[in-house]
C-alpha cells in the first residue's frame, strides 16, 4: 500500500492486524485509527480502538517504549470517555497511567497525568484532591519547563475555582490561559480533551455572566466559536456553543438561543454528552420563562434524563430546578434542588448553593411565605459578597413579589426598585419586563 494513502485505510489495517494477531502492527495502527475517529467526533469508536491497542500492547515484550505508549493510550482513552460522561472510567485510566509513570520515573508524563487528574477529580466533585493534583502538575511542569502541562493545569485550576464560587481567582486563571495562547497556539489541544483557548473563553464567559458582565462574556463566547470552527475540532465546537447556554441562564436573552439550540443538535450528532444537559436545561428554562409550558415539557423530560447521568458537579441543577418549578412540576424541582444542596453545602460550591436557595424561594413563593423569605435572603447573603449581580437582582425581585403578595407595599416597592435599577444597569431586558409587571401590580 502506498504509504501516503495509509491514513485513508488505517481502520482496515488496524482490524486486519488485530484479527491476525499481528500485535506489533496492531499496536501501531489501532492508536492511529482511534485518533482519526476522535478528530471526527466518533468518541465511542475511538475508545474501542484505544482499548484494543492496550490489549495488543499486553502481548508484546515489556520495554520502556511500551510503557510510554501504554501511558499515552490511557491519556487518550481518558479524553475519549470523558465526553460520553464516563467520568469514573476516565479517572481509572488516569490512575493506571499514574502508576506506570511513577514506576518508570517519567516526570513529563506524570505531570501531564496530574494536570488531567485535576479535571477528572473536578468532574466527580473531589475539589481538594483536584487542587492538589494541579499543584503537583505545576511544580513538575516548571521543573522540566513544559509549557503545555502548565497550560492544562492552569485551565483546570480555574474550573475548580469557578465551581467553588471563587470567581475572581477563576477569572484570573482563564485570562492567564488566553494570554498564553496566541497565534497558532489557539488551535492546539496541547494534549487536552479540547482546545484550551476555547475552554478558557467558555468558562471566562460563564464567570463574567455570573457577575453580570454580559458584553464581555458574549465577546469571549463569540471568539470561542471562531477558534473552534477554524480548528474543526468537534468537542471544542460544542463547548464553544455551551458558553451561550451559560450566559443565557444568567441573562435570559432570547437573542442568543439559536446558539444554544445549535449546541444541543451538535451534542447529539457527535455524541458529546457532557454538555447536553447544559443546553437542554437552558432551552427548557427559556421555554418556561416565555410561557410555552407545553412546549417545554418534552425538553425538560429529556433534560431530566441527561442530568441524572451527570448529577455531580452539574452547574445547571439550579436552573433546571427553576424550570421545573415554573412548569408546574414542584416534585421534580425539589428533587434537583435537594441534590444541588447536598453537593454544594459545606463550602463546596457556594455559587451553586446560592442559586439553589433562590430557586427554593421561587418554589415556596405561593405556598409558604416564611420559607420563601428565608431562602431569598440566604441566597442574597451568599450572592452579594461574591459579586453575583444577576442573582442579587433576582433575589430582590423575589422579595418584591413576596412582599406584594403579603401586603407589605413599602418593602415590596423598595426591593422592586432595587431590582429595576440592577436589571437596567446590566441590560437584562427580559427581567426588566418582569419587574415592571410587578411594579404595575403595586399601583
Amino acid at each position: 500500500m502506498d504509504p501516503s494513502r495509509r491514513a485513508e485505510h488505517i481502520e482496515r489495517l488496524a482490524q486486519h492486524a488485530l484479527r491476525g494477531e499481528l500485535w506489533e502492527q496492531a499496536a501501531l495502527y489501532l492508536p492511529q485509527a482511534g485518533a482519526k475517529a476522535l478528530e471526527r467526533g466518533a468518541n465511542t469508536e475511538a475508545a474501542a480502538y484505544f482499548e484494543q491497542a492496550l490489549a495488543a500492547l499486553a502481548h508484546l515484550p515489556e520495554s520502556l517504549a511500551r510503557v510510554e505508549q501504554a501511558i499515552d493510550l490511557r491519556l487518550e482513552l481518558r479524553n475519549t470517555v470523558l465526553v460520553t460522561l464516563d467520568f469514573h472510567r476516565a479517572l481509572d485510566n488516569l490512575r493506571a497511567a499514574e502508576r506506570l509513570a511513577r514506576a518508570a520515573g517519567d516526570q513529563q508524563r506524570l505531570a501531564r497525568i496530574s494536570a488531567h487528574k485535576t479535571h477528572s477529580l473536578w468532574m466527580v466533585g473531589e475539589y481538594e484532591q483536584a487542587m492538589a493534583a494541579a499543584e503537583e502538575a505545576v511544580v513538575i511542569a516548571d521543573l522540566i519547563g513544559d509549557f503545555s502541562i502548565r497550560i492544562a493545569a492552569t485551565q483546570y485550576r480555574g474550573q475548580v475555582f469557578r465551581t467553588i464560587g471563587s470567581y475572581p481567582q477563576a477569572i484570573g486563571l482563564f485570562r492567564q490561559t488566553i494570554a498564553s495562547l496566541e497565534g497558532d497556539l489557539r488551535y492546539s489541544r496541547v494534549g487536552m480533551h479540547a482546545l484550551p483557548a476555547v475552554l478558557a473563553r467558555v468558562f471566562l464567559a460563564d464567570c463574567l455572566a455570573i457577575l453580570g458582565q454580559f458584553d464581555e462574556a458574549l465577546a469571549h463566547a463569540r471568539e470561542a466559536i471562531q477558534i473552534a470552527d477554524h480548528a474543526r475540532h468537534p468537542f471544542s465546537i460544542v463547548a464553544a456553543h455551551a458558553a451561550f447556554s451559560l450566559i443565557f441562564v444568567n441573562k435570559g436573552d432570547p437573542d442568543i438561543l439559536s446558539y444554544v439550540e445549535r449546541g444541543a443538535e451538535l451534542c447529539r450528532a457527535w455524541n458529546v454528552r457532557v454538555w447536553l444537559s447544559n443546553f437542554l436545561a437552558a432551552i427548557g428554562l427559556a421555554r418556561t420563562l416565555s410561557g410555552h409550558i407545553a412546549e417545554a415539557q418534552p425538553i425538560l423530560e429529556e433534560a431530566r434524563k441527561e442530568v441524572m447521568l451527570r448529577m455531580t458537579n452539574n452547574p445547571m441543577l439550579p436552573d433546571l430546578t427553576l424550570a421545573f418549578c415554573i412548569a408546574g412540576r414542584p416534585d421534580e424541582a425539589r428533587e434537583f434542588a435537594n441534590v444541588a444542596l447536598e453537593q454544594s453545602r459545606d463550602d463546596k460550591q457556594r455559587g451553586i448553593y446560592a442559586l439553589t436557595r433562590f430557586a427554593l424561594g421561587e418554589i415556596a413563593l405561593n405556598r409558604a411565605h416564611d420559607e420563601a423569605d428565608r431562602n431569598y435572603r440566604e441566597a442574597l447573603a451568599l450572592a452579594e459578597p461574591r459579586g453575583m449581580r444577576p442573582l442579587v437582582a433576582h433575589c430582590h425581585l423575589g422579595l418584591g413579589k413576596l412582599y406584594r403578595r403579603t401586603g407589605k407595599r413599602e418593602q415590596a416597592q423598595e426591593h422592586l426598585t432595587t431590582a429595576t435599577t440592577m436589571y437596567r444597569e446590566m441590560g437584562m431586558t427580559y427581567w426588566l419586563e418582569q419587574v415592571g409587571a410587578e411594579m404595575r401590580g403595586l399601583a
